[in-house]
């Protein structure tokens, strides 16, 4: 298994909007970037458009009692896929702004778009496994494909925070975050499609404060950008390769 450090280069700050100032998540599509952002009671949350994502620049728009912690954002054909931590997944029309909901049968807190009408899922877990699934839209449900373990590796020196999880399309591999009990240290962990063991770890690089990981998603030219909770709303993107 391949080990390496990541690089973190900051990008903007995410700041605090509508009163949500837990930053759930990120997703890229080309250069334009959304973000998530939920109020501490999980009763309302902030979707932001930024047209560049190297630029402060945004349109937010808010939506009450329906992403609960909004952990997690895909994109797909016009679309914005929540994951919020419980067993749905909530679909944002980025045309209208109109929203629904797919209902699960498992506990999901993350999501990604993998290819075709197809996603991956995480479903939370603090265990030495994490369960990943393939799920697809069907009517009403988001319909689980496939399910499958993955051996964290990190579990045993108290990585066991779950967060978000993208896939880099060109080599079709899932990548998962998690975070360290003590909220300064995070991993991320790379893997196959079905596969029950990771190929590659990320070391992120600590932090004498908060410096929690949250989301990861990939510019067209697989570089990671990547979404941190930090103290005091100082929240932010980074870059890294």
């Amino acid at each position: 298994m391949t080990v390496k450090n990541l690089n973190e280069k900051k990008l903007i700050r995410v700041k605090n909007v509508n009163g949500c100032t837990n930053f759930g998540g990120l997703e890229m599509v080309g250069n334009k970037m959304f973000t998530i952002k939920t109020r501490s009671d999980d009763r309302l949350s902030t979707i932001s458009v930024y047209p560049d994502y190297r630029k402060t620049t945004r349109t937010s728009y808010k939506f009450a009692e329906c992403m609960g912690h909004g952990n997690d954002l895909a994109y797909h054909d016009g679309k914005l896929y929540v994951a919020p931590c419980d067993k749905y997944i909530e679909v944002v029309d980025t045309k209208t702004w109109n929203h629904h909901r797919l209902y699960s049968d498992i506990f999901l807190s993350g999501i990604a778009h993998w290819e075709g009408n197809q996603f991956i899922g995480i479903s939370s877990s603090s265990g030495p496994q994490y369960t990943l699934v393939l799920m697809e839209p069907q009517g009403e449900r988001m319909l689980i494909l496939k399910k499958w373990k993955v051996t964290n590796p990190r579990h045993e020196q108290g990585f066991t925070v779950s967060q978000g999880l993208g896939v880099k399309k060109a080599n079709q591999r899932i990548f998962v975050v998690y975070t360290n009990q003590d909220f300064h240290r995070n991993v991320i962990l790379r893997s196959k499609l079905f596969a029950t063991e990771c190929d590659y770890i990320l070391n992120s690089k600590s932090s004498a404060g908060k410096y929690e990981l949250e989301g990861i998603s990939f510019r067209p030219d697989g570089y990671k950008i990547i979404g941190s909770n930090l103290p005091d709303g100082q929240d932010a993107t980074f870059l890294a390769k």
